[in-house]
């Protein structure tokens, strides 16, 4: 029981901390290459504010917070990166 709890926590920190800002981050950096340090580093503060702001944004709409609502929030802000990312290549083919 104790390894699926670590498991968890270390799961959660990584997808709140870092997956959002690394999506963000190729989208921003798309004719740079930073280093990965610089990378990851740009990855957890973006993460951290841009989910702070949607989680209260959401907040102030009604919807409440628990890990089940986090967890659609991340995965919404995840992907509309890549997918605007998509719709440029798109656009200019």
């Amino acid at each position: 029981m104790p390894i699926l709890f670590i498991l968890k926590a270390i799961g959660g920190t990584i997808l709140i901390c870092l997956v959002p800002g690394l999506s963000l981050s190729f989208f921003f950096f798309r004719g740079s290459d930073p280093g990965w340090l610089a990378r990851i580093t740009v990855s957890v503060a973006i993460s951290i504010a841009v989910t702070t702001i949607v989680s209260y944004l959401f907040y102030l709409v009604g919807v409440k917070i628990n890990a089940s609502n986090l967890l659609w929030q991340i995965l919404l802000i995840t992907s509309i990166y890549p997918l605007a990312y998509l719709a440029r290549r798109l656009a200019k083919k």
